[in-house]
């Protein structure tokens, strides 16, 4: 825990960029890509419509949220037809749409 970034949340750039310093974050990163690379061309095939995924941690205002917009950013740039939508639970009264 580091004090200076408590008060922010994971879809600030600080944050971001302290997880990426970590090797787990990006082996974690990579290993979700992959799945879901493996996972979509089945929801395609199938004609399915939509897909679920939560992504959580202790507090849900800093990994998660962070782990959830870079998985979201990867998925974008390999399927730009999908709509992806990202939900922030624990801090959406923090977010302005």
């Amino acid at each position: 825990f580091v004090p200076d970034l408590k008060p922010l949340t994971g879809r600030d750039l600080k944050i971001k960029n302290y997880l990426l310093d970590f090797k787990e974050t990006k082996e974690f990163m990579n290993y979700l890509e992959s799945f879901f690379n493996w996972l979509i061309p089945y929801y395609y095939q199938d004609d399915k419509h939509y897909l679920t995924v939560g992504i959580g941690c202790t507090g849900g205002r800093h990994r998660s949220p962070a782990i959830a917009d870079f998985l979201a950013d990867k998925l974008k740039e390999k399927y730009p037809r999908l709509e992806i939508v990202v939900t922030y639970r624990d801090i959406e009264k923090d977010v302005k749409n």
